[in-house]
This record gives C-alpha cells, structure tokens and sequence, in this order.
C-alpha cells in the first residue's frame, strides 16, 4: 500500500491507485464470504475500511 508521501509525490494518479486497491480489496473480501460486514468511512479525504 502507498503510503501518504509517495501520494503526494506522484498526485492525483496514486490516489486513484489506492481508492481502485481498495475497492478491488472489498470484492475480493466479499466474494470470500457475502456475509462480512464492511463499513466504508471516509474522513478527511481518505477512505477507511472497517470489516466486522
């Protein structure tokens, strides 16, 4: 995963990145198992995933 500074090197793109990882992190969990609870925040610009 980037972490905050390569995002801010590399600007808009590499946050396109992560959301698109994310995203395609939380299919991937929700095929595994459909019954998993997710929990999507965002704050401050940034997303967060909860997984209950």
């Amino acid at each position: 995963m980037m972490t905050l500074e390569k995002t801010k090197k590399r600007g808009r793109p590499a946050q396109l990145l992560q959301v698109a990882e994310l995203h395609a992190f939380v299919e991937y969990l929700l095929e595994k198992d459909p019954r998993t609870d997710l929990l999507l925040v965002k704050s401050m610009g940034k997303e967060y995933l909860q997984i209950f």
